[in-house]
């Protein structure tokens, strides 16, 4: 999955994550070199080993994840509600993100209400 995604984000500097498992860990090496790198989380102690591993990296709980960059990879089974509820909450302005999921590791989008 991380060469996969690693082409399609190869123009955004900005990527934001959900999860912190086993999916995250084989993506964000392939994203380390991003400027701004971050990750919303159920549990925030679940990725700090990551954050050894790449410093810049950003940690967020779903409750305070403010911020939701131009790329949104779910790399965690949560619900559409959940998604909404993220890129509502973090005031972006864009009526279109890209997203990539597990299910069918293609790029969609989401048009948000």
């Amino acid at each position: 999955y991380g060469s996969l995604i690693r082409r399609y984000v190869k123009d955004s500097e900005s990527i934001t994550m959900i999860g912190a498992g086993h999916l995250a860990g084989e993506i964000l090496p392939w994203l380390s070199h991003k400027k701004e790198l971050r990750i919303i989380t159920r549990t925030i102690a679940k990725a700090f080993p990551f954050k050894l591993k790449i410093p810049h990296l950003q940690i967020h709980s779903y409750d305070c994840a403010d911020s939701i960059s131009e790329v949104l990879i779910i790399a965690a089974p949560i619900s559409d509600e959940l998604i909404q509820k993220l890129i509502s909450s973090s005031g972006v302005k864009e009526t279109c993100l890209e997203i990539f999921c597990r299910i069918d590791c293609i790029s969609s989008k989401i048009q948000l209400k």
